[in-house]
């Protein structure tokens, strides 16, 4: 609903204007009144309405006088003038100065009322979307470059701004709100945008508040300008999953007010708190030295190459203790996890897993368990490879390789090349050696990898084909069948696997 400001020196024609249709049902909530323009001008700065109506003579200050300071100061506010049949000079001089239209006092009708007010909606429309979309780029660009900078920086406080990153002033949609309030929780557990609106608009005291949206690494932040102070309290389920509000701060600090409520969740992420929680300060990290840590992440890469998984779980979990006692932000703890599982997966000669169970956890101690399970994963795969290679030293070489690319374009000339042999005497070699020729070894491991994906995962049917180096997803489903007798999908419902996100 737009906000509006009735300025008319003249009580009854106040009153009478009021009185004259239904605000609410032409879409505008009156939110103040004025007498004359000094007065009117001190609204202005304090509401910010959407529109003002206002006389043009008037005593201190004239309405002509209020169009032009106010535009000037406030230009997101639009303007219709009230005027008598002698004042036409003055209408037209309003008109000039960037005024909506007029109306004329003494014939005003709802009829002309509601069209004009009609008219000024429209407009007002048009222009909040511009704004909002200009908005939506800058601070998509500042968001992208400030989560670069903290992911970098760890939990201390904000660094500078450095010359890479966004340099553009604030833009006009953000100008009209004077204060912010900051929702930071785990990508899933917000109230749809859709179903939200309504009790923003309540929350905020009848106020549409401008909210942008930013979700990254499984984390997703909302953000409310509003130009009235929202209250200090937000009702949440008290066993709800974490969510970090922060109230009210100045528009401006809508920086400093993100990194507190991500530093908020990011304490949820290691100590398992849920609920409302409040924002955190920035605070130096701690825990252990990088070269200790370095240390120790060449000693974990060492204990996978040599199959020691213990020795490797308890690697883990010193990494994990480390980023837990220097509070690293979540994010990076993901990435560190990810890096980790393409390096065990690499090492192993294992298709790696789909990055969305390790990015979708939600603590610290579950990513732990979940990359180790993923470790003990490759090594039984690596395993099971092992045991169906041949005595010929090359063609073992050539089986490895295989399992570890299922995901590349695996061709006889690419695999005789790479073990230096012509493709004939290759392709004869591989046949006598496994008892099957190529094509069929690799169309039956990746059909293998790929029953395992549609069990273990939620991943959809046309990633996993993608992941494991089908050309397009028809060669899959016929490959897939050809193999099994069934589709992926069939064989994902028949056999229990998990349901397709």
């Amino acid at each position: 609903m737009w906000t509006l400001l009735l300025v008319e020196d003249e009580p009854y024609v106040r009153e009478t204007i009021k009185s004259t249709v239904d605000w609410a049902s032409a879409g505008f909530r009156l939110v103040g009144e004025a007498e004359d323009g000094a007065e009117a001008l001190e609204l202005i700065g304090r509401l910010r309405p959407d529109l003002v109506i206002c006389d043009i003579v008037m005593p201190v200050m004239d309405g002509i006088e209020v169009l032009e300071k106010a535009k000037a100061a406030y230009p997101e506010s639009r303007f219709i003038m009230l005027t008598c049949m002698n004042e036409f000079e003055y209408a037209r001089s309003a008109l000039e100065h960037g005024a909506s239209g007029y109306l004329l006092k003494l014939s005003l009708s709802p009829e002309a009322l509601l069209g004009a007010l009609s008219k000024a909606a429209k407009e007002l429309e048009r222009e909040r979307l511009q704004r909002e979309a200009a908005a939506a780029v800058y601070l998509q660009q500042h968001c992208d470059a400030l989560w670069a900078r903290r992911l970098h920086a760890g939990a201390a406080a904000l660094p500078a701004m450095d010359a890479a990153a966004p340099a553009d002033g604030e833009p006009p949609a953000l100008s009209p709100f004077p204060y912010v309030s900051v929702l930071t929780a785990w990508t899933g557990t917000l109230m749809p945008a859709g179903k939200e609106a309504a009790a923003l608009e309540e929350y905020f005291g009848g106020e549409r508040p401008y909210v942008f949206e930013y979700e990254r690494d499984g984390i997703t932040t909302r953000f409310y300008w509003s130009r009235v102070r929202p209250p200090s309290r937000l009702r949440a389920p008290e066993e709800a999953e974490p969510a970090v509000w922060l109230p009210e701060a100045a528009s401006g600090g809508w920086e400093e007010a993100w990194l507190q409520t991500l530093n908020g969740l990011d304490e949820a992420w290691y100590s398992g708190a849920r609920g409302l929680l409040p924002p955190l300060p920035g605070r130096p990290s701690g825990g252990t030295g990088g070269q200790v840590a370095w240390e120790w992440e060449r000693d974990l890469w060492k204990s996978v190459e040599l199959r020691q998984r213990s020795t490797a779980g308890e690697l883990l979990g010193r990494l994990w203790k480390a980023m837990e006692e220097g509070r690293w932000p979540s994010p990076a703890v993901k990435a560190f996890a990810l890096q980790c599982d393409r390096t065990f997966a690499k090492m192993l000669g294992a298709a790696g897993g789909p990055a969305e169970e390790l990015v979708t956890q939600r603590r610290h101690a579950g990513l732990q368990e979940a990359l180790y399970r993923r470790l003990a994963a490759y090594e039984e795969a690596s395993a099971e490879s092992a045991n169906l290679q041949t005595d010929h030293a090359e063609l073992n070489k050539v089986i490895r390789h295989i399992h570890g690319h299922l995901h590349e374009d695996l061709n006889l000339t690419g695999l005789a090349r790479f073990v230096n042999m012509d493709p004939h005497y290759f392709s004869k070699l591989f046949k006598k050696k496994t008892g099957e020729n190529l094509i069929s070894y690799v169309q039956r491991q990746r059909v293998e990898q790929a029953k395992k994906l549609l069990l273990e995962t939620n991943m959809p049917v046309k990633e996993i084909g993608e992941r494991l180096g089908f050309e397009n997803e028809n060669y899959f489903f016929r490959t897939f069948k050809r193999w099994t007798n069934e589709t992926p999908g069939a064989f994902r419902k028949t056999h229990g696997g998990r349901t397709q996100a």
